[in-house]
């Protein structure tokens, strides 16, 4: 068995360097992607994101943006959401030291009758947390 891997390793030399690379790849892609998560999830700050463009192709792909610092960033994501049509709100948490890093919180889904007033460094605690309070700045 030993004898027959060897032999198809080096007559696939080539295919075995190609699939050992994409592994590589994919594995520091996939480390990067846990580490921005965390950064975001240890130091972010909540923002509203707003849903620009749904595209259905091999899965659904949620393009948003949001405002953060007096700056428009754009980002994408692969999830599915409640409510998937453009112009849809909810909240994104995002990394204030690198605010292009975001994740969008599809547990926030932002319908009409919630209207918050966005500060432009956005807000260090959930506005929608209920255990806050103050309650969450509603605009008039």
């Amino acid at each position: 068995m030993i004898r027959q891997i060897k032999k198809f390793i080096s007559n696939n030399i080539a295919y075995t360097l190609v699939v050992g690379m994409l592994l590589i790849i994919a594995t520091f892609t996939t480390i990067k992607d846990i580490q921005e998560g965390n950064r975001i999830s240890r130091s972010g700050v909540f923002v509203i994101g707003r849903i620009v463009n749904v595209r259905h192709r091999r899965g659904t792909s949620i393009e948003y943006e949001y405002n953060f610092g007096g700056e428009r960033f754009h980002s994408s994501e692969g999830i599915l959401l409640k409510d998937q049509s453009i112009g849809a709100t909810y909240l994104v948490k995002v990394n204030p030291k690198a605010p292009s890093e975001s994740r969008l919180l599809k547990e926030y889904y932002l319908t009409d009758s919630i209207r918050l007033e966005q500060p432009d460094s956005g807000w260090q605690k959930n506005p929608l947390d209920r255990n806050d309070s103050s309650g969450p700045p509603i605009k008039e």
